[in-house]
Formats: structure tokens, sequence, C-alpha cells
């Protein structure tokens, strides 16, 4: 089964939590990419009664990070990134073990270079494996594995972005796609999240 994302809107105060858009609560120390967009934050705990097989950490956070403003509708300043797989620093995810609220900041970024979308909490679920929507793991829908090609071939399904479309974003991938970040089995049992690749399915 596939641990499915559901998104809302609300007052809570998400800073270390799930969070799907905003911005990112790192630590003082955390480094990343900050030419690319931060999609999501997945609080680990949160995972460990959907995550059946016991495949995903159940400790720390793990942040999300894509090429996707020009699937935003920031076709101006980004060019998009191709169908089928994107360039390899197109994507990037970091996993902490440890989340220390005490020593965590929010990062903001610059408004005038990424689209400003309200940050969504997020709640999980379980579905099934080929399931549309956003979700973590489970087959990716509408592309078979044994479709995936070299260098690539036998990757899983890390998480599943769905086109998706609210009062303050309209993501399009393509005509109605989904992007899927897919990962190696033995690196996902190693929690190596560093070789992660985005493949662009459209219709």
């Amino acid at each position: 089964m596939a641990i499915e994302i559901k998104l809302s809107k609300v007052k809570d105060d998400l800073f270390c939590k799930s969070k799907w858009w905003g911005n990112p609560d790192i630590s003082d120390n955390f480094e990343f990419d900050d030419s690319l967009m931060f999609v999501c934050q997945i609080r680990c705990e949160d995972l460990a009664d959907y995550d059946e097989d016991n495949m995903l950490p159940h400790k720390g956070m793990l942040y999300f990070f894509c090429d996707i403003a020009y699937y935003l509708g920031f076709y101006d300043d980004f060019d998009p990134q191709p169908s089928a797989f994107w360039d390899k620093d197109a994507v990037k995810v970091y996993y902490i073990e440890n989340v220390d609220e005490n020593s965590f900041k929010q990062v903001i970024f610059d408004d005038d270079y990424f689209p400003q979308i309200s940050e969504r909490k997020i709640e999980f679920g379980v579905v099934e494996d080929n399931s549309p929507g956003n979700k973590l793991l489970g087959n990716p829908f509408m592309l078979e594995y044994e479709d995936i090609p070299s260098p690539c071939h036998g990757w899983m399904n890390l998480l599943q972005i769905d086109s998706d479309d609210d009062d303050d974003y309209n993501l399009m991938f393509m005509d109605m796609g989904l992007l899927y970040l897919i990962i190696k089995p033995e690196d996902l049992i190693n929690k190596d999240f560093t070789k992660v690749r985005g493949y662009l399915y459209s219709t």
C-alpha cells in the first residue's frame, strides 16, 4: 500500500511539522540548493502508522526541493525540465535524522524569485499502490516500473507529485501529468536520498 498525502489550509502553527509549500524549517548548519523550489517537508514520525512495510525513516525530517517553478506558471524566469528524466540537479531530497525545534529556523525565500504559496498541512492515509494524487511509495500512476528505462530501470517511487490547483496556485505538469521522484531500493533501505531522480510523465 502507498501513503496518501492529503493537503489542507489551516491556521495551525506548522513549524517543524509535515507541510506542503510554504518555507522549510531547518537547522542552522543545514545546507541546501536554494535554486530549487521547496515542495514539502515530512516529519517522519508521522509516517510510522502508515508505512506498513517499514520502508521509510520513522525519525527525523525529509525535505523535497524541485525545479518546478515553470510548471507553476513562471514561464519567463525558468525553463521547463523535459518529459521523462529530469536533470540530476533538478531534484534534491534531504534527510535530517534529529529534529530539535529549539535550534531550527524557517528559511524565507526571495518573494521575487519563486512563487509564494501558502503552506498546507499534510495528513497521511493509506491508499492503493496504483492511486493517483500526491503520495509516498506505491506504484507510479499511469507508468509501469518496467517502462522506466536506463539509467534508472528497477528504481521505485519515493514521492509522486500530481498536477493540482487551488486558490493561490496552479501546478500543471504539461497536460495533467505527474512528477515521480524515484530512488534505488537499496538507497532507500540505507536512507541515502542523495541520488533521487525526477521523472515526468504526461499523456
